[in-house]
């Protein structure tokens, strides 16, 4: 093999390479940039930006071979040229292209001197709107921006005209001062900043004499090596997907296409990226086989993101009937995996408009008729719409699933299902409420199944014949049953003596009972109450209930001792001016606080002298 079909293997296959890894090398290949725009506020600033950008640019790639001829010059050059009605993935190959074919052209050519060029004094004196170059065609037009300076850009003919005049104006002699190479030349027959720095070349590639016939202008062995990398690409692709389906075969029908519908579009969108980078970036290839690869790639990268789109929405729709339980119903599952289908060709049309407006294709029409369309579509199914997002809304937050007892508004039920328009719910009554989705959504929602405890709060009155130690004992012992009990929380438990009832002395019992189950609390509830009459009954008391009991007797003597002393007692509360009423005197009340004892006497809580 000679050392040219050697260096030609090589470069296929570093090619090939940079295909597959092409975002990681698209980032290492940024170059510092001067943000500020060219100077277009006349011809003569246009043409003086023109040769300072692509000498900059040329001079930038001298210094490091990490510098891209794209990234250098082509938001510089589209700010020169009027490319507006070229698709917007083509404009900056194309500025590219046509900025350095114009400085051959514009170096070679009988162009006056600058300062002969109308500047911006003379286009505001003349109000020159356009200018063009002598004896060439290509015109300079003015367009105003928002400041009101004016912007003179080549024309939208230029890439035309500059491909014409570029081979009949190569051969002649150069400007004074110019590039001592041909910039273009260097664009079309040599190779990206990746591929420069691995074979350390800049101008050219070496390869055998025959592979440097230029078919398009293209050389023969560039052609040759991006038919090799397309090939390429798409056999890798069809070897995994071929795998995956083995792989995946074994595991059923349902499991392949899943893993089937992500793999496919997770390899197609890489592989046009890559492939991109690779022959737009590396090797650099230019013209109408460009623009015809552009249409391939975004084609590729396209059915990739529709393909993804569509996988997305099956899981999903295969996570929604899961989770609100559809495949029980055969209909309603059919009915929501046939709304999210029309969900994916939603998106499957929103992704390809996008695209058709990459490749320059006119979708305003077509957006502008979307936009009526699903406007008149929302306003139809509006009350569906709500209802759907409704539900979806329901098996997203989950404040009721499924099987589990609720209070909904100011009804209670266990919910049954929810489906694409409603929700259904068991009432206690066995019947069926149907609710809207959208209504269910929106209500207070109390949610019983997931509780931790459940209160018990009861009152337990005893007779009024109870006597006071009688009655503690009644209380210690429940407050110990409380505590001692494995299914009440003692954390919060508490009983206390609250109220002299009409018919009772009422003792308060507050617990929380460790059920969530309500079946499984009313068990616990009944032992608890079961025990509480057995430790009335154990102290020598009874449950009381509202009754009246008639006592015959006869009225006992007067105590005329006790009323004369009580009598005399506020005799002299009257004569010494301290009678309590209706405020006790300031200093007797602070006298007499705190001189009951608390906790009583015999308690345990009662320090010790």
């Amino acid at each position: 093999m000679t050392p040219a079909a050697r260096r030609l293997t090589q470069l296929l296959l570093l090619t090939l390479l940079f295909a597959l890894a092409a975002p990681v090398l698209a980032r290492d290949s940024r170059p510092t940039m001067d943000f500020s725009p060219p100077a277009t506020d006349s011809p003569r600033a246009t043409i003086a930006s023109l040769f300072g950008e692509v000498e900059r640019g040329f001079r930038l790639r001298a210094e490091s071979d990490a510098h891209n001829l794209g990234s250098l010059l082509g938001q510089r050059a589209l700010a020169l040229i009027d490319l507006d009605q070229v698709p917007p993935d083509l404009q900056t190959p194309l500025a590219v292209e046509t900025v350095l074919r114009l400085y051959v052209i514009l170096g070679r050519v009988d162009l006056p001197p600058l300062d002969e060029i109308p500047d911006l004094a003379s286009v505001r004196r003349t109000e020159l709107q356009r200018w063009m170059v002598p004896d060439t065609g290509l015109t300079i037009l003015d367009s105003v921006i928002d400041d009101g300076l004016p912007r003179f850009r080549f024309g939208p003919d230029t890439p035309a005209i500059a491909a014409q005049l570029y081979p009949l104006i190569a051969g002649l002699p150069r400007r004074q001062g110019a590039l001592q190479f041909d910039p273009y030349v260097v664009l079309r027959d040599g190779v990206g900043p990746w591929l420069t720095r691995l074979l350390g070349e800049r101008e050219g590639v070496v390869t055998p004499d025959w592979s440097r016939q230029r078919i398009l202008d293209i050389p023969l062995w560039k052609i040759a090596a991006t038919l090799v990398l397309h090939l390429a690409g798409l056999g890798i692709a069809a070897m995994a997907i071929v795998l995956v389906r083995r792989g995946a075969g074994q595991r059923g029908s349902t499991s392949r296409n899943r893993v089937f519908g992500f793999v496919l579009p997770l390899l197609l969108m890489p592989i046009a990226a890559g492939l991109r980078f690779a022959v737009a970036d590396e090797l650099r290839l230019t013209g109408p086989v460009l623009a015809i690869l552009e249409i391939f790639w975004v084609a590729l990268f396209t059915l990739g993101a529709i393909l993804l789109g569509f996988a997305m929405i099956r899981l999903a729709a295969d996570l929604f009937i899961g989770l609100a339980r559809l495949d029980r119903r055969p209909g309603d599952a059919q009915a929501a995996r046939l709304v999210f289908r029309i969900l994916g060709l939603v998106v499957a049309l929103g992704i390809l408009v996008h695209a058709l407006d990459r490749l320059g294709v006119p979708v305003s029409g077509i957006v502008t008729g979307l936009g009526v369309g699903g406007i008149a579509v929302a306003l139809a199914a509006q009350g569906t719409l709500q209802n759907l997002l409704g539900g979806a809304s329901l098996i997203a937050d989950r404040p009721v699933r499924i099987g589990e007892f609720c209070r909904f508004g100011d009804r209670l039920g266990t919910l049954e299902s929810i489906g694409l328009r409603s929700s259904r719910i068991r009432s206690l009554e066995r019947t069926v409420v149907t609710v809207p989705n959208s209504d269910l959504a929106g209500m207070h929602i109390e949610n019983f199944a997931q509780r931790d405890r459940i209160l018990l709060h009861t009152t337990l009155g005893v007779r009024y014949e109870t006597t006071p130690d009688q009655l503690r004992a009644i209380v210690a012992d429940i407050r110990t049953l409380l505590i001692a009990h494995p299914e009440v929380a003692p954390e919060q438990a508490r009983a206390r003596f609250v109220e002299f009832g009409a018919s009772s002395l009422d003792i308060e019992i507050f617990a929380y009972v460790r059920a969530s189950d309500y079946n499984s609390y009313l068990a616990i509830r009944e032992d608890l109450m079961l025990r509480l009459m057995d430790i009335v009954a154990r102290n020598g008391s009874s449950v009381a209930f509202p009754s009246q009991t008639v006592y015959l007797r006869r009225d006992p003597p007067d105590d005329l001792a006790g009323r004369e002393a009580a009598e005399a007692k506020v005799a002299a509360w009257r004569k010494s001016g301290t009678l309590p009423f209706p405020f006790m005197e300031s200093g007797t009340a602070g006298e007499l606080q705190d001189t009951l004892p608390f906790p009583p006497e015999g308690s345990a809580q009662r320090s010790s002298p």
